[in-house]
Order: structure tokens, then C-alpha cells, then sequence
């Protein structure tokens, strides 16, 4: 599932705020949620420097990894469940 990082620089990422090293450079949504025991129902989004918009990332979505990369999860909206 994960390509070995034998001999390469190391690639440490941030999910929810605790660092992680990236058994390879690219992974998928579903991967990073998994090295990060995020939910697999839970929405996965990269951080984005500045007023950007952060990137939400799909399950099978490939992402390019580089050193410092943020993400964190959300867990799905459910509309109606807040009842005043």
C-alpha cells in the first residue's frame, strides 16, 4: 500500500496538528487519513498558506507531499441535526 522511503529524505506532514512521517511522497486522501487514524466518513483538507481557501481532498484523490504540509478532518455536516 505504501511505498518504503528507504534512503530518500524524510517527509514530515502535520494531520490535526501531530506531525507524522509520510512512508512515501505521494499518497492518497484515503492514505493520509489512515496514517493520521482519521474517520474514513470524516472530509480531509490541506491547509493553504494566507487567505487561501483550504483544499479539500478526496479519498482517491493523489496528493504531491512536501515537508510541513498541514491537513486536518471535519466530520460530515448533518443539515437539520441542530434544533433550536
Amino acid at each position: 500500500m505504501f511505498e518504503e522511503q528507504r534512503g530518500r529524505e524524510e517527509i514530515m506532514i502535520f494531520i490535526n496538528d501531530v506531525r507524522f512521517v509520510a512512508p512515501s511522497r505521494s499518497m492518497t486522501g484515503r492514505e493520509i487519513k489512515q496514517l493520521g487514524n482519521v474517520p474514513q466518513g470524516n472530509r480531509l483538507f490541506r491547509e493553504e498558506p494566507g487567505s487561501h481557501a483550504d483544499t479539500p481532498i478526496g479519498d482517491d484523490e493523489i496528493v504531491e507531499l512536501r515537508n510541513g504540509q498541514k491537513f486536518y478532518d471535519l466530520p460530515p455536516v448533518t443539515k437539520g441535526a441542530n434544533r433550536w
